[in-house]
């Protein structure tokens, strides 16, 4: 009897099995009234502050950009922007600032840069494409010695010594002009938007259209950033015509010539002519 009783005390003083951790914290939802923006660093953040007293808003980030007007300019981390909310201060975030090619410019310089899928491929020496701290028009760009070609937002386009652009302390990021940018348009028709969720998706659906019919003749508009002799001279070699007034560039081309034309350095704009065949 004394056996059994202590089996069966034994049997209920068996060490319970360790509960499972518990589940992390949901993070909080995102305000109501905060524009969708693309965020591809969650530590670091531009942001816009509707003040320009740095001194109320440097304790809560980590660096002041640029103060224009009523309005401030910096980065910080998720932490920070609840601060100056809770301080009753509007915070936007503007991570586009940062973004360029789909990658965060001051963390991932290198991913900015980086080239063109196959096929395509960019001539050296095209512009410069610049991205600014903040919004050009509150900037007050000043280089000496750079020519501008255009100005939009916080990104610009140039010729000149990169080197020079780079010191200036609004500069986020220096690169060059691309197929990227050259065919924004022609992507935008052909519907191929893929976002930032696989890089280029946009570049590597556009191949695959040329690759569906190599030879199917397309009519391009082209918009150069200046007048050029190197550009009339691939149309010829690459067997295309310009079929409109001098000066309107409307060029006729195959499919498969589409990538040297969008690496041409004076190429900054290409779109479909008219009501072209998008299958």
């Amino acid at each position: 009897m004394l056996r059994t009783l202590l089996l069966a005390f034994a049997g209920c003083a068996q060490v319970a099995p360790p509960r499972p951790p518990p589940s992390p914290p949901v993070p909080a939802a995102r305000p109501v009234g905060d524009p969708l923006e693309l965020r591809l660093d969650t530590s670091h953040h531009a942001i816009e502050v509707g003040t320009a007293d740095a001194e109320l808003v440097r304790p809560h980030v980590e660096k002041i950009r640029g103060i224009s007007g009523a309005k401030l300019w910096a980065t910080a981390s998720d932490a920070g922007v609840t601060e100056l909310r809770a301080a009753n201060l509007v915070v936007k975030y503007r991570d586009w600032l940062d973004v360029m090619h789909c990658a965060n410019v001051l963390t991932d310089p290198a991913g900015a840069s980086r080239p063109a899928p196959p096929p395509f491929h960019d001539e050296p020496d095209s512009p410069l494409l610049v991205q600014l701290a903040l919004p050009a028009d509150n900037a007050g760009i000043e280089w000496s010695g750079i020519e501008y070609l255009e100005v939009n937002n916080a990104t610009v386009i140039a010729n000149g010594d990169p080197a020079v652009v780079a010191k200036s302390p609004i500069v986020s990021w220096v690169g060059h002009l691309g197929t990227r940018e050259r065919v924004e348009h022609l992507v935008s028709e052909l519907q191929l938007g893929g976002g930032c969720a696989v890089p280029d998706a946009e570049l590597v659906a556009l191949a695959s259209w040329i690759e569906r019919d190599r030879n199917a003749m397309i009519e391009l508009d082209v918009v150069l950033v200046g007048e050029s002799d190197r550009f009339d001279a691939l149309v010829r070699r690459i067997g295309g015509r310009e079929v409109g007034p001098t000066g309107l560039h409307i060029i006729w081309i195959r499919r498969e010539a589409l990538p040297a034309i969008a690496g041409q350095r004076d190429v900054r704009q290409l779109s479909f002519h008219h009501d072209a065949d998008l299958t």
